[in-house]
C-alpha cells in the first residue's frame, strides 16, 4: 500500500489484486500517534469495502420467459440480462433494432430489463443489438454485444379461413346413415 497525507488527512492506496472485494481494516497491534505523542489503537469507519470490477458485463437477449408465441396481442416483450446489476441510464431505445414493431420502451432495474415494442403488422416481430448497442455495468464496464438466441415472436391477428363441406367421395344422395364432410 502507499500512504500519503499530512495533518489530520490520511490516505492509504491499495492495488485490487483481482475481481471482487477490496478491504482493509486495522492490522493486530495497529497505533497511530499524534504530535503530541498520544495513540489511537482503533479506526473508527464502517465503509471499509470497494468491488474492483473491471469485466465488461456478459449479456443476454431473448424473447420474455412469459411471452406467448406465437400471440395475437401487439405488446411483445424481450429480456435483457446480465449476471450483474446494469446501469439502466446506458439501456436506451437505440441499442436495439426492431423489425415489425415500434421504438421499444425499456423497463427494469438490476440485472433484469425488460424491452416492450408493439408489433406493427403480422408477421415475425424480431430484435437484434443494433449497430450502438452499448450497454455497462455498475462499476462503467460497457459491452457491445449480447448473446441470445429466441429473438423472434410470431404476431398473428389474421382469423384462418374455414371451409365446410362435403368430402370427396361421399355419394349424394346417401343411402348410409355415415355422411362425410
Amino acid at each position: 500500500p502507499t500512504i500519503s497525507g499530512s495533518g489530520t488527512s490520511w490516505t492509504v492506496t491499495v492495488t485490487a489484486s483481482g475481481q471482487g472485494a477490496v478491504t482493509i481494516a486495522p492490522a493486530a497491534g495497529f497505533a497511530v500517534s499524534d504530535v503530541a505523542g498520544n495513540a489511537a489503537t482503533t479506526a473508527a469507519g464502517t465503509d471499509r469495502s470497494v468491488t474492483y470490477d473491471s469485466v465488461a458485463p456478459t449479456l443476454t437477449l431473448a424473447q420474455a420467459a412469459a411471452q406467448t408465441d406465437p400471440t395475437k396481442v401487439s405488446s411483445i416483450q424481450f429480456t435483457l440480462s446480465a449476471g450483474e446489476a446494469l446501469d439502466g441510464a446506458t439501456i436506451t431505445a437505440s441499442d436495439f433494432t426492431i423489425t415489425n414493431g415500434s421504438a421499444p420502451t425499456i423497463t427494469g432495474s438490476g440485472s433484469s430489463w425488460t424491452i416492450t415494442t408493439t408489433a406493427t403488422a403480422d408477421g415475425a416481430v424480431t430484435i437484434a443489438p443494433s449497430g450502438t448497442f452499448s450497454v455497462s455495468d455498475i462499476a462503467g464496464n460497457t459491452q457491445g454485444t449480447a448473446g441470445g438466441s429466441d429473438r423472434s415472436v410470431a404476431y398473428d391477428t389474421t382469423a384462418p379461413t374455414l371451409t365446410l363441406e362435403q368430402a370427396a367421395g361421399q355419394s349424394d344422395p346417401a343411402n348410409s346413415p355415415s355422411i362425410a364432410f
